[in-house]
């Protein structure tokens, strides 16, 4: 079911396992559109009572330092307060993006959120179905 679009990403909620799925548009992202999509993550997790969100970044490019800042100094700390637990990553074909993703999350890999580097769709629903559905 879809949940939010915008000119970043669009968010679909997906009952089994329950997890927000985020995929990412291809091209160069605005940042404030990139922000308000993780926003919206947050918002879809707290009320559906979910922890799991599966990121899918086939198109991705890499993000600004500033917008990595962002994500890592402010949005990661709320989003373990909204609940986030279990992050699944389906790989891009950008090396850069891919070396991006790793580099973002080698740092936060205990207690929460758990991380899965994947390298499709199923295997990123089956890391997230061996968790617990909510919170």
């Amino acid at each position: 079911m879809l949940f939010f679009q915008n000119a970043a990403a669009q968010l679909t909620l997906h009952s089994r396992p329950a997890y927000v799925r985020l995929s990412w548009h291809a091209g160069p992202l605005p940042e404030t559109a990139v922000q308000h999509a993780l926003d919206q993550v947050l918002v879809a997790l707290q009320v559906q009572g979910w922890q799991k969100v599966l990121i899918e970044q086939a198109s991705k490019e890499v993000f600004s330092v500033e917008l990595q800042v962002w994500i890592e100094l402010d949005w990661r700390p709320r989003a373990v307060q909204a609940g986030y637990r279990y992050g699944a990553f389906v790989q891009g074909r950008d090396l850069l993006a891919r070396m991006a993703t790793m580099e973002s999350i080698l740092p936060y890999a205990a207690p929460w959120p758990v991380y899965q580097l994947c390298t499709s769709e199923a295997e990123a629903q089956a890391w997230l179905a061996q968790f617990p559905a909510g919170t």
